[in-house]
């Protein structure tokens, strides 16, 4: 399947040595990003393909702030599977809650899909058609404030769009060629941070 506008391998086919993600003391280009995703998606492609029917249902990823997370979600955004995410410090009845929710096809670690994927990398495929833009991205629980968490289904469309005005924002416009729209504007390069971990303006 075809990422399209959500695939860091088409960044990395455009920029492949621009810095895309610093997280603690590393840096990591597009390329480096692409590279290790691709492999968890043959790999999630492979295991989700003995069960019949479970690419429409959510893939589970316990999420952290690391670079690990990171690129296990880029892998689904590349096959086009739904995510759910569940906070790495969910209590356990927070956790159990999700899972009801979600009913996810699998639970995916990221730090062992990246292992397990290695000694798979190049021997797996998955389809290069396009992705539905409507096709849902991720499920998104509320807070159960008023009883039990309800999922919230977002499209890649939606992600997209927001993303585009989080370029603008942080004033980049467009794809990710260099002279592209998403190239930047004269002045600072513009950063953004979540904790440790932080996402460099391509």
């Amino acid at each position: 399947m075809n990422g399209g506008g959500l695939s860091v391998r088409a960044a990395a086919l455009e920029v492949p040595d621009r810095l895309a993600l610093i997280a603690e003391d590393r840096a990591y280009t597009f390329a480096e990003l692409a590279a290790t995703a691709s492999g968890i998606a043959a790999w999630l492609w492979a295991r989700l393909a003995e069960q019949p029917g479970s690419a429409s249902r959510p893939v589970a990823v316990v999420a952290s702030r690391d670079p690990e997370t990171v690129v296990a979600l880029l892998a689904a955004l590349e096959i086009g599977v739904p995510l759910g995410l569940i906070h790495s410090r969910a209590t356990e009845r927070e956790r159990r809650l999700l899972l009801e929710l979600l009913r996810p096809a699998l639970e995916m670690d990221p730090a062992a899909a990246i292992e397990e994927s290695e000694t798979a990398r190049g021997a797996v495929t998955w389809p290069t058609t396009d992705i539905d833009p409507e096709s849902i991205l991720a499920v998104v629980p509320t807070s159960g404030t008023s009883g039990k968490p309800k999922g919230v289904r977002l499209s890649r469309r939606a992600f997209l769009a927001s993303a585009r005005a989080s370029a603008q924002n942080l004033g980049w416009e467009g794809s990710f060629s260099p002279d592209g729209p998403f190239s930047r504007r004269p002045g600072p390069a513009p950063r953004t941070w979540a904790g440790k971990p932080g996402i460099v303006g391509c």
